[in-house]
Order: C-alpha cells, then structure tokens, then sequence
C-alpha cells in the first residue's frame, strides 16, 4: 500500500506513473485541503472537491473514503457527527456509478462513492461536504483527515490521498437577559402605582436549534436594613411574550424558593421574552418599611453551552404611618333634655403603619364640651369607650365607659411591632338635671406618637 499525506500548503495529486490507474483529488476552492473558515452557527456552507481517476488498464475499480482521525479542535473536543455530511453530485461522472447521493456523516469505515464500468476506464466527479453550523457547540479550529482509496477490483495494490480537512468556528450563544431600566439591578418602589411594577428582558438573538432552558433560583433573600425578610407574598412575577417557547409562569405567582425552570424551547428559536416582577399591593399591610435588597441567579443553557446572569435587586417599601378619622367635625350632641335618653356618637380611628415599632394613639380635648350658651358639661357625664375592629390588635385603653380626660391623653397603645389598627370610639352624653337643654359640642384632637 502506498500513501501520500497532503499538508496544508502543498498542491496534493498523487500520480504513481509506474501503475496503470492513479487518482487525484482537487478541492474546487484551492488550497490543499478541505476549509471551512469563520464558521458560526449560522454557517449553511458546501464545499466542492472533484475526484479524477485515470485508468489504462481494463479492470474496474472502486473509490472509497474513510476518516483517519477524529476531527476534534485545539481542546480536544470532537465535532458533532451531524454537522459535516458528504454527497455525490449526481450527472458529474460519465462512465461509472456514483453511490452517496444524499448527505452522509463521515465514518472510520470504507464508506463506497464511486464504482468504475466493467472496462475499468478513468472518470471523475463531484463531492460535496455540507457544513451546517447549527450542530456546532464549541468553539475552535477542528481538525480531521480524510482517507480516499482507489481499489483495483483484480486484487491489485490500493492507492491512497489523505486530505486533511479544517474548520474554524466561532460559537456563541447569543442570549441576552437585563432590567428593562437599563441597569445591573431591578428596582421596585411603592411610592406610586408607576414604580411598583418593573421587567427583566430576556431574548434569545438568533436560532439556536437545541433545547434551551432558562432557571432561575433565589441567590439571596431580600432583606433590609434591620435584617428583615420581605414576606414571599410581597413580590410576584410572570412571564409574557413568550410564543415560540413555553412556561409554566404566564399568571402571577409568588417566586419559587428554589431553582425553577422559568423557560424552556425545545428548539431555542430566537424570541423576546420578559420576566415581569410587581408588588402586591394587599400584601403589603404587614410589611415593615425599609429598603430590602437581595439576588435572583438565572442560568440559560442550550446544549453544552451556558451563560448566567446575577440580577439584583432592590424592593423599596415607604414609610407609611398615617391616622384616619371617619368624622373630624367636633362631637355634639343636639335637643340635650335633662330628661332625655342617653345620646351616643361613634368615631373610628384607623391606623396604617409599617414602622416596625409600637406607636400611640393620642386624644386631645383642648376645652370642655359646652352648650351654645356656654354652659359646661360635668366630666362624669361626658364619657367614652373604645372597641378594637376584629382581627386587630393592640391595647384599649378604654374597654368601658369612664370620663373623657380634658387635656392629651393616650386611648390606644399598639402592638410591640406597631401594626397597623382600626378601632371605634363611641363618645357618651348622660343627660342630667345638672345640664340644660340645648346644643353642645366640643373639639376632639386625634394624633399618632412612635413610642
């Protein structure tokens, strides 16, 4: 057996003029071997090579290929089998038969392309190796040899011509995942119906063809700065404009604990997508003020190919610490009768808080209740009583009637991390011949005071 090896900037043709039959193959490109440069996964690429057989004696031959090596790059890593195929052109030989008509992986075994006639005469034709960039998952320059065998039928000595075959490749995975905002963080605020909504915007740039597959898992819990955590049912999220893939996420939900995949595309065709995050707004009655910061991960893998993104992010819940009177007009009470029936008024004092620390309800009654002729009612007839509206807490300071205090006075101390409260006054006048008849009224103060 005899072979000749072709470098990569030798001419290669092998012609034994001491044999009657010899072959040589031509790439159509030049050069002296196989190349396919600047390969990406878009890359659709053919590249010709003409096989010439010339033939004096009467004995029919065969052609046959084979690899001689793995095609692997500089790391070791071996190209896909389906990313290079080999066919023969039909019509390009004249004489003989040509097998391999539609693409074929390269095998390490004699793969047969071409059978001579029964008269052994020379010929040539075409083969065409068939990149397609879409299989490739790893960058790098690959490397392989290809053998080609003229095989003399009467049992005569093969001829062989290695080719040595390149490709270079440049694989990335062209996926991009950010705040909408523009920033490393994904910002949420409750200081209007505007800012407590916000997206990450996910997409996929160009086909990938393989499954592809986003996670994402909590990093670091969102706390602030007193190390609270962020109740879960605070921040929810879901995922829209997604059409060419699928997601278990497209309504509203809390953010799995642990990692989930959020997306996945069995063939990873390019789309934009968004993770769309918002406050619930309800959830928020329980949640103490504060600036909490923590990390969502995301890990987007097609193939063997990963990229990850660290998002983090800020919640900013704003101190809210308001009282809200259902009546602020001053407690009167009208057609007074010494003789009459007790006369009742109901105030409800609602509280909301977030500041984390127990706080006071605080009553003033600057001057005395009085009738429109300036007569004074006795404190002992004028009286309250306060009731907490159920499911609330915190201390009531007046669970039966007794006289309203002149002056400041606290009628409601809340709970040790200052919840939010609701409760009802009901102010009280005993009628009585120590009063007259008529009108009477007085002015009521309601404040709030951190403790």
């Amino acid at each position: 057996m005899r072979q000749l090896v072709l470098g990569l900037t030798i001419c290669f043709s092998l012609v034994i003029s001491a044999l009657a039959a010899d072959i040589t193959v031509t790439p159509y490109q030049g050069g002296s071997g196989i190349r396919f440069t600047g390969v990406t996964r878009a890359s659709r690429e053919n590249s010709e090579v003409r096989i010439r057989i010339n033939s004096t004696e009467a004995e029919p031959y065969q052609v046959r290929q084979r690899l001689v090596s793995p095609i692997v790059n500089e790391r070791g890593i071996r190209l896909p089998d389906n990313v290079l195929t080999v066919s023969t052109v039909r019509g390009s030989n004249a004489l003989g038969t040509l097998y391999m008509g539609t693409g074929t992986s390269l095998s390490y075994s004699d793969s047969l392309i071409y059978s001579s006639s029964s008269s052994g005469a020379g010929d040539s034709f075409i083969l065409v190796f068939s990149l397609d960039g879409r299989n490739i998952n790893d960058s790098g320059r690959y490397r392989g040899k290809i053998n080609f065998s003229l095989i003399p039928q009467g049992g005569g000595t093969p001829q062989n011509v290695i080719v040595n075959l390149e490709i270079d490749a440049s694989v990335k995975l062209e996926f991009t995942l950010a705040p909408a905002q523009g920033s490393s963080w994904l910002r949420l605020d409750t200081a209007s119906d505007n800012t407590m909504h916000n997206r990450i915007i996910c997409s996929i740039k160009s086909d990938i063809y393989r499954n592809a597959i986003l996670t994402q898992r909590v990093d670091s819990q969102l706390r602030n700065e007193q190390g609270r955590l962020l109740p879960a049912d605070v921040l929810r999220f879901y995922l829209s404009g997604v059409r060419k893939g699928n997601t278990a996420f497209r309504s509203k939900q809390i953010i799995p604990s642990h990692s989930t995949a959020v997306y996945s595309s069995a063939q990873g065709y390019a789309e934009t997508f968004y993770l769309n995050f918002y406050i619930d707004s309800q959830a928020l009655a329980k949640t103490i003020a504060g600036n909490y910061r923590g990390r969502l991960f995301y890990t987007f893998t097609a193939g063997n190919m990963t990229k990850t993104f660290p998002i983090d992010v800020l919640v900013c819940v704003r101190r809210v610490f308001d009282i809200e009177v259902s009546d602020d007009d001053p407690i009167s009470f009208s057609n007074v009768d010494p003789t009459g029936p007790v006369q009742e008024k109901t105030v409800t004092v609602k509280v909301t808080s977030n500041i984390g620390r127990p706080y006071q309800v605080i009553q003033g009654m600057p001057q005395a209740m009085t009738s429109q002729a300036g007569d004074k009612v006795p404190e002992h007839l004028f009286s309250q009583r306060q009731s907490l509206r159920k499911g609330k807490t915190g201390i009531n300071n007046f669970k039966n009637f007794r006289g309203v205090p002149r002056g400041y006075s606290v009628v409601f101390n809340s709970d040790t991390i200052g919840s939010s409260a609701e409760f009802d006054l009901t102010y009280q006048l005993t009628p009585s011949y120590d009063i007259t008849w008529g009108k009477y009224s007085t002015k009521i103060i309601y404040s709030l005071s951190e403790r």
